[in-house]
């Protein structure tokens, strides 16, 4: 049986600050790279704003799973189109992000 390769990024609601916005963060675990996005949103609207904001930087969001703390959306960009929250894949991000 083959199984088809996926990634999951984290979308996590961060407290709110004294500027009244709300923020939450991104985070790719396997090129360890994380993005803090700052919007006007509703607490109940988190999981949408993020895949909002996956759908901008190029990701194939495909689903979503609920944590206890945080979501976990799948995308199916783990391949020949692979991006990162930094813009597209080069082999140059995966090395720099496994040496730090």
């Amino acid at each position: 049986m083959e199984f088809k390769k996926y990634r999951s990024i984290r979308v996590k609601f961060l407290e709110s600050t004294s500027c009244n916005k709300y923020r939450f963060k991104l985070t790719d675990e396997l090129f360890r790279q994380s993005l803090i996005v700052h919007c006007v949103l509703d607490i109940d609207s988190i999981i949408e704003e993020g895949i909002k904001e996956l759908k901008k930087l190029g990701f194939n969001v495909i689903g979503y799973a609920e944590n206890k703390n945080d979501y976990s959306v799948i995308c199916d960009n783990a391949d020949q189109n692979c991006v990162t929250l930094n813009g597209p894949y080069k082999e140059s991000n995966k090395w720099k992000a496994n040496m730090k």
